[in-house]
């Protein structure tokens, strides 16, 4: 609520000052909101914007230049306050206003602790979040990146804010914060029961591909194609090219392709949730957070099985691959376990990935000499190579992996490097196809995009496994790939 009538009050402002601060303004009130908690500093708040306004609103239109500033000329829901800029409202005008937040800042006290909610002071705050989307790899720890707020989005692109065609002046009151509600102008039942989809506004839609061009254009690892990726897209949006497509999953893939096309990279995409899709979790400066912890060792970190079946082969069944910093002791006691066996046989139909770390901590067991295990995610580094383990004797000892169409992530990265190094045979099914390679930033509760951060060079000079998947050495359903596993092992 606070919120939203800090955006109300902002139209008091001329319109050049809310241009170019208006974004920065309401972003500054919601981390205070979310920062000060309690009634006192509630009341603080209330009190510092009052007196910010009483002192502001007349000194802006005091130093702003003469202009005609026209108010919009499509219908506007909730109160608007049209302005002409290089004329200050009157002292009745100051007074009525002062009066008006005065009653709502102090009436509607204990609401003031949901200010948070609005829809568009979010999207109009929100920054470039790293979130993995999918059962694979960990979640990883990155430096915070500078917001790319509606605004500067637009200041990037390059966008033209006087453009005199009703959608687009829709579109840029959209993006100044203008308290708008989605419109949804059509709406039909869905044949499978889920919510129904609806067509949203043409303001919406151009705020939508600007917001993802300006993330492409900060975040894409390629800076010279990102560019005119968004100068593309900004040229489609001011030619009124998407405003005739459904605001749904038919525009996410209209954009994944378009994006696919002009590239070549597979790993870009826009995401449609016709939910709400989650915000992504703020992560511990140190440490492992603890539910992961618990949940290690609870399923003993995911080591389902380790036997020696007849003929000394030596069995494992890894259902993923945790982080070594919790579950280092259990996977070195597992692998000891296996150091006598004549062949060994990694079971990873059911794994569903984990952390790069926890791959090179198993790969390093297999090697007795530096082998790069390439990661589609990382650039490489020095921590991109094996390290021998003392006393280690698997390293010359025949391996097998098996596979199903569920091995996905962190899995698939095992079987592939595994697979190109000629140190393994892979037995059973494809794998997934899911690298995970790509950073998923958030773009508001319904549209995201995943976009590829750092170029990783392939040593093997061929595709990875993104959409393909791991293809096995020998084919056979997942369930019979451990019995022919056993047959070649014995014959070895």
């Amino acid at each position: 609520m606070l919120e939203r009538i800090f955006v109300w009050l902002l139209r008091l402002y001329p319109a050049a000052f809310q241009q170019v601060f208006g974004a920065e303004a309401a972003r500054l009130v919601r981390d205070r909101l979310r920062d000060e908690r309690g009634f006192a500093a509630r009341l603080r708040l209330c009190w510092d914007l009052l007196t910010d306004f009483a002192i502001s609103v007349p000194r802006e239109f005091r130093y702003a230049q003469p202009s005609l500033a026209g108010a919009p000329t499509q219908p506007m829901r909730g109160p608007v306050f049209a302005v002409l800029e290089g004329k200050p409202p009157t002292p009745t005008s100051l007074a009525l206003a002062g009066l008006f937040a005065i009653a709502f800042f102090t009436g509607v006290g204990y609401l003031m602790g949901h200010g948070g909610g609005h829809l568009m002071l979010r999207s109009l705050s929100m920054r470039p979040e790293r979130q993995l989307s999918g059962p694979g790899f960990a979640p990883e720890r990155a430096p915070q990146q500078p917001g790319m707020g509606v605004e500067a989005a637009n200041s990037s692109l390059g966008s033209d804010r006087t453009i005199a065609s009703p959608a687009q002046q829709q579109a840029d009151a959209y993006a100044a914060g203008e308290p708008w509600k989605r419109d949804a102008k059509t709406a039909t039942p869905a044949a499978n029961g889920q919510p129904a989809l609806v067509e949203m506004d043409t303001a919406y839609t151009r705020w939508v591909v600007a917001e993802i061009a300006g993330n492409l254009k900060y975040h894409y690892f390629d800076r010279a194609s990102a560019g005119q990726l968004a100068e593309s897209m900004q040229s489609r949006v001011t030619a009124g090219a998407y405003d005739s497509v459904p605001v749904d999953q038919t525009l996410a893939k209209l954009l994944t392709r378009q994006l696919r096309a002009s590239t070549g990279d597979m790993h870009l995409e826009v995401v449609y949730d016709a939910g709400i899709l989650p915000h992504p979790v703020a992560e511990p400066t140190a440490g492992v957070p603890e539910p992961y912890r618990r949940a290690m060792a609870a399923s003993h970190c995911t080591i389902e099985q380790v036997e020696t079946l007849p003929h000394n082969v030596g069995y494992i069944k890894l259902n993923s691959f945790p982080d070594p910093e919790v579950c280092g002791a259990s996977l070195t006691s597992a692998m000891s376990s296996l150091n006598h066996s004549s062949a060994v046989i990694f079971d990873l139909r059911d794994n569903l990935g984990g952390f790069p770390v926890g791959v090179m901590f198993v790969s390093n067991y297999l090697f007795n000499r530096p082998e790069m295990i390439f990661n589609p995610r990382e650039a490489v580094s020095s921590q991109s190579w094996t390290k021998p383990v003392a006393g280690n004797l698997l390293a010359d000892k025949p391996v097998y992996v098996l596979t199903s169409h569920k091995t996905i992530s962190g899995a698939e990265q095992f079987a592939y490097n595994l697979k190109m190094l000629k140190r393994a045979t892979i037995i059973g099914e494809t794998t997934a196809g899911a690298t995970h390679s790509a950073v998923f930033h958030r773009i508001d509760d319904h549209f995201g995009v995943a976009i590829p951060e750092v170029k990783v060079a392939n040593p093997y000079g061929k595709p990875d496994w993104e959409g393909v998947g791991v293809e096995p050495d020998i084919q056979v359903p997942a369930a019979d790939a451990l019995t022919v596993a056993e047959k070649l092992a014995a014959q070895r």
